[in-house]
């Protein structure tokens, strides 16, 4: 059975700088048939991030960024109005607008959040990172 996954905006960075992945990730990552999914909300937060200046680096210009992750299997997962309406009925655990919609797009598209933000446990969304 293929298992559809969705990276959260620091997962998503954290591989792509080579960070170290709990085992249970790495296996969930690299399993036969993963289908490994990527927000536009994380493309669209981390270019926000890259406008505000030097905190955050990448080291290449956002487009080859973001087509190196879709050549290496990342499936990009557009905004559906299904998705932001499911951000209006989410409670208010946090403010975090990104984090919102992602968690939003994964109860709506059945995806667990590969990711170590324990802010979207309270959304009652499976998370993967241990």
């Amino acid at each position: 059975m293929t298992q559809g996954l969705l990276l959260d905006t620091q997962a998503l960075l954290d591989l792509r700088a080579g960070g170290h992945l709990p085992r249970r990730t790495r296996t969930a990552l690299s399993a036969p048939g993963a289908q490994i999914h990527l927000s536009v909300a994380s493309v669209w937060e981390i270019a926000i991030k890259l406008s505000r200046g030097p905190a955050l680096q990448i080291g290449l210009p956002l487009s080859e960024f973001v087509e190196a992750a879709v050549a290496s299997g990342l499936r990009l997962l557009q905004i559906a109005p299904e998705h932001l309406y499911e951000v209006q009925r989410l409670p208010w655990h946090h403010k975090d607008s990104f984090d919102r919609l992602i968690a939003a797009q994964s109860l709506i598209e059945k995806l667990p959040i590969v990711g170590t933000d324990e802010k979207f446990d309270p959304y009652g969304v499976k998370r993967i990172w241990s």
